[in-house]
């Protein structure tokens, strides 16, 4: 069965960006969706179709706060990892294998309308 971010993440959360990650034969999709109403990101990680079944983890940290980290191995996706960022900016990443992908933009809620 084929995921979606927004299976995963709830009905509520519209996807805002994505980035593939690629590492040998294993690929897989890295999103990111954000809820207006309670003003919180996801991020998740989800194997591509037609890649074997690898290592991966998707990761969000909310500006001056530790990263929140969710990994699975030999899986079909992992997370959804979620954090509120009512006042403060979030940058996303994600691993396939060993290969880590860390976005270079911070998303702030200020710019999905709420």
């Amino acid at each position: 069965m084929q995921h979606s971010a927004q299976q995963l993440c709830g009905p509520d959360y519209k996807s805002t960006d994505q980035h593939r990650i690629t590492q040998g034969q294993a690929s897989a999709t890295l999103s990111l969706a954000f809820d207006s109403a309670t003003v919180s990101y996801c991020a998740v990680i989800i194997r591509d179709k037609e890649s074997p079944k690898a290592s991966f983890a998707a990761s969000l940290q909310s500006t001056g706060y530790p990263p929140l980290r969710k990994a699975d191995k030999n899986a079909d996706y992992a997370g959804p990892v979620f954090q509120h960022a009512k006042q403060s900016c979030v940058t996303w990443a994600g691993r396939v294998n060993g290969k880590l992908w860390t976005s270079t933009a911070k998303h702030c809620p200020d710019r999905h309308g709420s």
